[in-house]
């Protein structure tokens, strides 16, 4: 089975940087390419399979043909400031608007690439006290600090931490907290 690429196509690195974390992190997909200038986006025609993500802005500026980007079964979807843009050339999968939040990129992801329950390195899913650690490491709780409050030993909090790290394959403080937001564990 050939894997998908994902190209985001935008002049803004954060868009770029912004949609590729919540990818990687909602759906678990890398994005393969990024596109930083307008000019490139006649040569998305060229892939294969893909998932483009493309300012609709750039596809007006190049008057790209839809029809001839998903021409080898590539999968089209706009990113807009509004949702009063104008969409030329054919018909595309879907549109990110700027202005969505991170639930309705969420949803709009989980569409696009749908997941199937899974088992991290063969391991099952965290346990609900490892749940209730992450939680509060994602609230700023020091080891010493969720040990105070689920009234059980530092070296198990710590073996929690170290389990919840290799399950979830994220090494940071910064990243397991991300992944708690992401995931509703916080707000």
């Amino acid at each position: 089975m050939v894997k998908q690429k994902v190209v985001v196509a935008h002049a803004s690195g954060i868009v770029q940087k912004g949609l590729a974390d919540i990818l990687q992190h909602t759906s678990d997909v890398p994005v393969s390419h990024f596109v930083s200038h307008v000019s490139e986006v006649p040569l998305l025609a060229r892939l294969k399979k893909s998932v483009l993500f493309i300012d609709v802005q750039w596809v007006i500026q190049q008057r790209a043909d839809l029809y001839e980007l998903k021409r080898n079964r590539n999968r089209v979807f706009l990113i807009a400031n509004d949702e009063e843009a104008w969409f030329p050339g054919g018909s595309y999968e879907g549109a990110f608007l700027i202005t969505d939040d991170l639930q309705a990129i969420q949803q709009k992801l989980a569409v696009i690439f749908p997941q199937q329950p899974k088992a991290v390195n063969g391991q099952s899913e965290l346990t609900q006290r490892e749940t209730e650690v992450l939680k509060l490491v994602a609230r700023g709780r020091s080891n010493k600090e969720i040990a105070e409050v689920l009234s059980i030993s530092l070296h198990t909090v710590i073996s929690h931490r170290k389990n919840i790290c290799r399950k979830l394959e994220i090494k940071t403080i910064s990243g397991l907290t991300l992944y708690a937001l992401i995931n509703n564990l916080v707000s």
